[in-house]
């Protein structure tokens, strides 16, 4: 099955992820707390996350440095949107890129708008944004900047109030226990088939599916995408092969 707009091909996924975990990425990459270049939000409390360096480097500051000058020196000759759009124009049809400083964080931040995000959880945009970009490009242009992964007209503060997979963390066992009781993994099992990779498009599309068949509210639902996501799987056939997610549903050690 083709990858949708947005979506990337499953095949290979693994080695492209190449082993990094990705917990605890909610669309923005700051150092955690009490690691150098930490920042906590400051605001509301959907604000006054943590939210940690994707790859836990020592130091992002350099990037943050190095971006900070691009803004402030030579705004107009920033080559960092028109090489985004090279990359991620093909697979996300109309998207728009913009960096800019955002004065709540006083630091760079990339503004990423596209309509298909709409019906996306934020770690499943983000999830999907960063296999499109090189990681050379990534590390050298764009560690240390804030991302804000925006549907068609959602503001900021609307998507700072989006579900993420810590929200979750409390509820987690009954949320995999519902799935369970349901046939969740089995019925999945069986819609991705003897080539799961093959059938998958890189995204939830069965697992919304299934869960919506199975009288999931939006909510619910929501929940177990972000129990999912917690857990290392970004789209259907991980959720199978995914090692911690076949740990608790199976209640193995």
């Amino acid at each position: 099955m083709p990858p949708a707009s947005g979506a990337i091909p499953c095949q290979g996924l693994a080695a492209t992820l190449g082993g990094l975990a990705l917990p605890g990425v909610f669309g923005f990459t700051f150092g955690a707390e009490g690691e150098p270049g930490s920042v906590r939000c400051g605001g509301p409390p959907e604000e006054s996350r943590i939210v940690k360096d994707l790859g836990r480097r020592p130091d992002p500051r350099g990037a943050i440095g190095s971006l900070a000058d691009v803004m402030t020196k030579q705004p107009a000759q920033s080559e960092i949107p028109s090489k985004l759009l090279e990359w991620l124009g093909p697979k996300f049809p109309g998207i728009t890129v913009e960096l800019t400083v955002v004065e709540r964080w006083a630091r760079p931040a990339l503004i990423l708008r596209w309509a298909g995000f709409d019906d996306l959880l934020p770690e499943e945009r983000f999830h999907r944004l960063f296999h499109a970009i090189p990681e050379e490009f990534y590390e050298t242009k764009l560690r240390g900047c804030v991302w804000c992964e925006l549907g068609g007209s959602e503001t900021i503060d609307e998507f700072l109030k989006l579900p993420r997979s810590e929200d979750v963390a409390a509820e987690e066992p009954q949320i995999v226990r519902r799935l369970v009781s349901a046939g969740f993994f089995d019925v999945l099992a069986e819609a991705l088939g003897s080539e799961p990779t093959a059938a998958c498009r890189g995204d939830f599309a069965i697992v919304r599916r299934i869960l919506a068949e199975k009288k999931f509210a939006k909510s619910a639902l929501q929940n177990a995408l972000l129990v999912l996501m917690r857990n290392g799987a970004y789209c259907d056939c991980e959720v199978l092969f995914n090692a911690q997610l076949v740990q608790l549903r199976t209640g193995s050690p």
